[in-house]
């Protein structure tokens, strides 16, 4: 780790963040300089989503594109995920959809249509 890398660590560790060395290489990946990589620590040690701050979110295999107010797919759901698409595979369900009233169905129902039933998750 770089002396840049370490300080960010530290910031981001006495900022409360739990999983701080991996949030910093992701930072540290996605800034195109030096400006841009301070201010995106400087807004993540305020408390901005790490995921706002990349613009998306990796879930089932799949980088999904996320920004402030939109729902932010996590790791623990993507059991849930699991199961949905394959009852929706089961010939009972028939692959019927409906439009869900939250933002998580909404992302159910594109994840049904697209590449998590070729198996990516």
């Amino acid at each position: 780790m770089s002396d840049t890398t370490d300080e960010i660590v530290r910031r981001l560790r006495a900022a409360g963040c739990v999983f701080a060395e991996d949030e910093a290489a992701l930072l540290v990946a996605e800034a195109e300089s030096p400006g841009e990589l301070e201010a995106m620590v400087d807004r993540r040690v305020a408390g901005l989503p790490l995921e706002h701050l990349l613009g998306w979110a990796q879930f089932c295999g799949l980088r999904i594109a996320v920004e402030p107010g939109v729902f932010v797919p996590r790791h623990r759901t993507e059991f849930l995920a699991q199961q949905a698409i394959a009852l929706a595979l089961t010939p009972s369900f028939g692959f019927a959809t409906g439009r869900a009233s939250t933002d998580g169905g909404l992302l159910t129902e594109n994840l049904l249509a697209g590449r998590l039933l070729a198996g990516a998750c």
